[in-house]
């Protein structure tokens, strides 16, 4: 079997004398907690998710206070400053608000339209093929990239698993529209989170999407991120295939996506193309 691992560690910091920064994030209007968002260097590959109760922390060094950090999470605006300025006001403890965005998430009214269900991204991977990830890093995310011909509407994702050596996985499952090629922007208009306990997923599970109202204007990614502290992935594997367009992937909240072009992740989404 060909076996390839994308090993997401927990980051190891780049320098030895990083300075602590911790805070909780607020909704501005309700002084709820913000839960699971992410937060990061941009472009750095350093970056953390904050808890269920919207607390985080994070190991800085000075070599980043020029740097941007940004925090970001479905439903509110992204907020973003000076690194050096973050820890200024984070060295202590720190409560920084976020101001929530308004969307209706109303029903699509499909029926009366001309659609052509289509399965695309990567449906049938092999079974001697397979690519994953171990390790507890927050925010880490591998996906595979999806073409369409024409606006569609994203029904089901289906993934196609090899190995889960966890009682129980969470992922966050996250659609982004595409760029250059890349990964841009999430398209979601809430969170949607993954709990399964690993028997129940071997092979393949599905995941029935039609109620969120996701559509699609051109070519878009699915990707799963760990999002959950103390989220231990020991090993989790999506079957794979050679020589598709390959994995896509980042190593931390805000940092980059990258492409490790050899084998593709096994997940594949059912469309609704416009005829």
């Amino acid at each position: 079997m060909t076996k390839i691992v994308l090993i997401f560690l927990s980051l190891i910091p780049s320098y030895l004398f990083a300075q602590k920064v911790s805070g909780t994030l607020i909704d501005s209007t309700t002084k709820s907690p913000v839960p699971y968002a992410n937060i990061g260097v941009l472009s750095r590959g350093m970056g953390t998710v904050s808890d269920e109760k919207g607390q985080f922390s994070l190991n800085l060094s000075s070599n980043y206070d020029k740097d941007t950090i940004m925090i970001s999470v479905i439903g509110f605006e992204p907020l973003s400053m000076n690194v050096a300025i973050f820890k200024s006001k984070c060295t202590n403890g720190c409560t920084l608000e976020m101001r929530s965005t308004n969307y209706d998430l109303q029903a699509i009214e499909i029926a009366s339209k001309a659609l052509e269900r289509r399965i695309v991204g990567v449906p049938n991977p092999k079974e001697n093929i397979s690519i994953g990830f171990s390790g507890n890093g927050l925010g880490i995310e591998a996906g595979t990239y999806m073409k369409i011909k024409r606006p569609a509407y994203l029904e089901k994702v289906n993934i196609q698993v090899a190995t889960c050596s966890n009682d129980s996985i969470f992922f966050r499952l996250n659609v982004y529209d595409t760029k250059r090629g890349m990964p841009d922007k999430n398209i979601l208009k809430r969170p949607i989170y993954l709990s399964c306990a690993c028997e129940d997923i071997l092979n393949s599970f599905e995941i029935d999407v039609i109620q969120e109202n996701i559509y699609l204007e051109d070519d878009f990614v699915v990707a799963l991120e760990n999002f959950k502290k103390n989220n231990e992935v020991q090993d989790f594997f999506f079957k794979g295939k050679m020589f598709s367009k390959g994995i896509y992937y980042r190593l931390a909240s805000q940092d980059d996506w990258q492409k490790f072009g050899i084998v593709a992740a096994g997940i594949s989404a059912t469309v609704l193309e416009e005829k």
